[in-house]
């Protein structure tokens, strides 16, 4: 059985003998037998192959008298030998003015494993993440392991071939942006630092790859290599781009930056304090890192708060009176379209902490309502 290698660099392969753009120096005829094997369950006339070799139409053509279709088809016969004697239905047939492969030669692809798996996990994407998000997972991986770069690489230009790349990009970032944070959350931080980086390989401009690398690197204790990562990121960006990074990663750099300067948490909750404009609402990464910290901090008794608001027409009213009401060292963010999450802390810690939540949450309901 013969086995094509279509997504990144392009090989033929057999059980023993391979042929890649490396192995074959002659980049013609690999470019004519890549073309072949993408068409190969088509049948392409001789006039249509011409024109893929003079890379556009020909200025004149006749049926066998175009010499470098002769000499192409001869020279593909020839490098193809080798693997002949492995899979013998490995044969080039020219007749009725058309050039196509044997019917009897069996072709397996990456692209066409890749298909498979993708039809099982959309038909029973919803199924598999709520019932078995093992199995979810797995055919993740398993796209993510076929897919090695843009589809039909040494062919990128091609007409034919650029509404397929483009299609299995997408499908391949997608995927990435679906099944990272199920990797996340779930604690596979070594797993999503590879991946990851595979990704950066393939796609050095998709953010996702770093998003997630950053962060996989910051829950392992790698805050330097996370904040030296992003800074590369920049650097990259404005280099080929002349733009900054999203707002969303800029919001992650900004929780490194609390987070990397602080030796223990008293530390940590000093360097918040001063940094923090009082009254300023945070960032949620920047939120989610402050209350990470506090919750160490030895010299104060924090408290988390979440405040429902009935109706988003009073969202910026209840925002101002927020900015109001916190003290020095308090923090709050925009949770979610109808929700504030609030840091509030005091400092006598005699108070049983379920009376200082009700306390502290009661007064500040009762001010927002005044």
């Amino acid at each position: 059985m013969l086995k094509l290698s279509l997504f990144g660099p392009f090989s033929i392969r057999t059980a023993s003998k391979e042929i890649t753009e490396e192995s074959l120096h002659a980049p013609r005829v690999f470019r004519a037998m890549v073309y072949l094997f993408a068409n190969r369950n088509k049948r392409i006339s001789l006039r249509d192959f011409s024109a893929f070799l003079h890379e556009g139409s020909p200025a004149s053509y006749a049926a066998g008298s175009d010499s470098l279709v002769k000499t192409t088809i001869h020279r593909i016969r020839t490098y193809l030998a080798p693997l002949q004697e492995e899979e013998p239905n490995l044969e080039l047939i020219v007749q009725d003015g058309a050039i196509r492969f044997s019917p009897e030669l069996v072709i397996t692809s990456d692209t066409d494993r890749f298909d498979e798996v993708y039809r099982e996990l959309s038909e029973q994407g919803s199924f598999l993440a709520t019932r078995d998000p093992d199995r979810a997972l797995f055919l993740f991986r398993t796209l993510f392991s076929l897919y090695k770069g843009k589809y039909l690489a040494p062919l990128f230009g091609e007409d034919f071939a650029a509404p397929l790349t483009k299609d299995y990009h997408d499908k391949y970032i997608a995927l990435c942006e679906d099944y990272f944070p199920v990797l996340y959350h779930t604690s596979q931080f070594n797993d999503l630092i590879r991946m990851a980086s595979e990704g950066i390989a393939i796609d050095p401009y998709c953010e996702t790859f770093y998003y997630f690398k950053i962060r996989a690197l910051a829950e392992q204790g790698e805050t330097a290599l996370a904040f030296s990562l992003y800074e590369s990121v920049e650097r990259l960006f404005d280099a080929h781009f002349h733009i900054r990074p999203s707002a969303k990663l800029r919001k992650l750099k900004d929780s490194l930056t609390l987070g990397e300067t602080a030796e223990n948490a008293e530390q940590a909750a000093a360097f918040i304090e001063s940094r923090a404009k009082q009254g300023e609402a945070l960032s949620g990464d920047a939120f989610a890192a402050v209350f990470s910290l506090a919750k160490r901090a030895t010299n104060r008794c924090y408290t988390f708060a979440l405040l429902t608001v009935d109706s988003p027409k009073n969202l910026e009213k209840i925002e101002q009176l927020l900015k109001s009401i916190v003290t020095d060292g308090e923090y709050f963010c925009r949770f979610s379209k109808q929700q504030f999450a609030l840091l509030l802390f005091s400092e006598n810690t005699d108070l049983p902490k379920e009376t200082l939540n009700k306390e502290k949450i009661a007064s500040t309901v009762e001010t927002l309502l005044i």
